[in-house]
């Protein structure tokens, strides 16, 4: 049984923090950020790349598999839109 921390959690302690906050702020990173701040996709990330992962998809998938009821399922029909621009030629329509 784990009595103290995690290894990612004291291999994140080597990063410095107010370093990556500076830059953050530099760069106005966090603008417009409700939750998810620049750490801690940093953190996923770093996990993510740790665990030897393809993309967060996986993650999620991890995360399905442990949750084991159907939350993540979507009822009904879906559809999705497409919102990129065409450019049409007056002459040919």
């Amino acid at each position: 049984m784990n009595k103290g921390k995690y290894v990612y959690a004291q291999s994140v302690e080597f990063l410095p923090q107010w370093m990556f906050d500076n830059i953050v702020k530099k760069y106005d990173g966090n603008r417009n950020v409700k939750h998810f701040t620049c750490w801690n996709q940093l953190l996923v990330m770093t996990f993510g790349q740790l665990t030897n992962q393809d993309s967060l998809r996986d993650l999620i998938d991890v995360a399905r598999q442990k949750r084991g009821n159907n939350d993540f399922e979507i009822k009904g029909k879906v559809y999705a839109f497409d919102s990129t621009t065409i450019d049409l030629c007056l002459s040919v329509f």
